[in-house]
């Protein structure tokens, strides 16, 4: 059996295997996809719309996957691209957590080269949802009558197809290109293959053919949208430093409540709303505008600002934040149109079932912390972290990452610094008086 996937249910793994010989270059590329990949594909892969994913329909979803993914690998020798063609694709799908199953796809591909007894340069790119959340792996070897001279890649398989999965001190391995010098060798024979795709497959334990059918969005359990909405929470950063800087301005816990379940109100009905269809803002507004809450509610914890407008901050943003849920699901789904009430009720008790446990994990601790001498600087740390985390996401959720957001970003920093220094000067002069 694999292990779980370590980014959690949204993880989007691939593993490049280049295999260089002589006349040919051969790519098997395998990819990984964690629980709630697999339920948006599921949702597509439903061709006929009866809510389960059949063999045949997994099995023509593996072929459409596998005859465009060679226009998003870029595969140079000398500077000029080859031409890559598909000759074998599989599938299989494994039990995965919460109830929900994994998906693997593999794909092999080919193209005709011709190496010389000097050094070709061989480049490749994977240009392939290159952003996705996911360990990206990519390695090299040579066949028979090749030899490799020099590459910028491991030469051997280091995640053993995605299912190794053991923590490294440099982090998971972030590859999606590759750079390597290969020549002939004098007594050159065809390039061997690869091993046979199903092999992949059968190595964790996963099923080909005959696989159980996935669940489709619209049919799931109510404990399955329960599930969704803890995960989304707590993979959530954006939303959880929001919560952390409505525990700074609330103060006590009577407070707290009152503010939390104004949050909980506001978003529960545009989510419900967002997720009906009914409502339709612009996704990427909606995503900078969660990071401006973040931001305010950082400002207002490092000016003190507490115990006046946390209850009705906190519903405004609110309604804000509950756009950015409804579009966590439908990513998850696929689509959210005609959902049960029930599958949304159940995926926002989920998301309120950790905000309230992480609540009352938080809170005494910080009680306990409010008798030390250094909780100022405790406060004021994390209040900064709040208020730099929403400007950081804002910046990159508007203008990018280029230098106009990081000179705005070193700009911001700068008068942070200043007002954390300003605000433990006061408290010094408080405390001296």
């Amino acid at each position: 059996m694999a292990q779980a996937h370590p980014l959690g249910q949204n993880a989007f793994n691939r593993d490049a295997a280049i295999l260089v010989g002589p006349d040919r270059v051969q790519v098997e590329y395998l990819l990984d996809l964690a629980e709630i990949p697999t339920l948006a594909v599921g949702e597509e892969a439903d061709t006929d719309r009866d809510g389960q994913v059949s063999d045949g329909e997994w099995a023509g979803y593996a072929e459409r996957w596998a005859r465009t993914l060679p226009d998003g690998l870029v595969v140079t020798a000398g500077g000029q691209r080859l031409p890559l063609s598909l000759k074998v694709q599989d599938w299989a799908v494994a039990p995965g957590q919460s109830g929900l199953l994994t998906l693997r796809l593999l794909a092999h591909l080919e193209a005709p080269l011709a190496l010389a007894a000097h050094a070709t340069v061989l480049d490749y790119r994977d240009q392939t949802h290159a952003d996705r959340l996911g360990w990206k792996e990519v390695w090299i070897k040579t066949a028979d009558g090749a030899q490799l001279i020099s590459a910028d890649v491991p030469q051997v398989d280091r995640t053993k197809s995605m299912t190794d999965f053991t923590p490294r001190p440099e982090g998971p391995p972030t590859l999606i290109s590759a750079h390597a010098e290969v020549l002939a060798l004098a007594a050159a024979n065809a390039p061997t293959t690869l091993q046979p795709a199903a092999a992949h497959l059968l190595s964790i334990g996963a099923k080909v053919g005959a696989a159980q059918p996935v669940t489709s969005g619209q049919n799931l359990s109510i404990w399955a949208f329960f599930k969704l909405g803890l995960h989304h929470i707590a993979t959530g950063w954006d939303h959880l430093m929001f919560l952390l800087g409505l525990v700074l301005i609330s103060g006590g816990m009577k407070r707290l409540v009152k503010t939390v379940t104004a949050f909980t109100v506001s978003h529960s009905v545009t989510l419900a709303l967002a997720a009906k269809g009914l409502v339709q803002p612009p996704g990427p507004w909606v995503e900078a505008l969660i990071a401006a809450t973040i931001a305010y509610v950082g400002i207002s914890a490092l000016l003190r600002r507490k115990n006046n407008h946390g209850a009705w901050l906190a519903f405004g943003f609110g309604f804000i934040h509950g756009f950015g849920f409804a579009g966590a699901l439908a990513e998850s789904l696929g689509s959210t149109n005609n959902l049960r009430l029930s599958g949304l009720i159940s995926f926002n008790m989920g998301i309120e079932a950790f905000q309230v446990s992480l609540v009352c994990a938080v809170m005494p601790l910080l009680a306990l912390a409010a008798r030390k001498p250094w909780y100022g600087s405790l406060y004021l740390t994390l209040a900064s972290s709040v208020f730099l985390a929403g400007v950081i996401w804002f910046l990159l959720r508007t203008i990018g990452d280029g230098w106009p957001a990081a000179l705005a970003l070193l700009l911001i920093s700068a008068a942070t610094a200043a007002l954390v220094i300003g605000a433990r000067r006061n408290r010094q002069r408080l405390t001296q008086a």
